[in-house]
């Protein structure tokens, strides 16, 4: 299961845990949850806005800021 987690961190979620395919259409705030809950697994001694800070970073489109953070 790690494994899969891993590839799904790596951002392939359709082969990893296929059921979570109905999740591809979801909006943004959840896809940063996952993102952040990945981050969480990789990076254990992160705290939660290291965490947030990098997956935002990974999400954002570019020339993105971080005003407006939904927490």
């Amino acid at each position: 299961m790690i494994d899969r987690l891993a590839v799904f961190c790596e951002g392939d979620p359709e082969s990893s845990l296929p059921t979570l395919n109905a999740a591809n259409g979801v909006d943004r705030q959840q896809r940063l949850e996952r993102r952040i809950a990945c981050a969480q697994l990789q990076h254990p001694d992160w705290d939660r806005d290291a965490c947030y800070d990098q997956a935002y970073h990974e999400l954002a489109p570019s020339g993105a800021t971080q005003s407006g953070r939904g927490r």
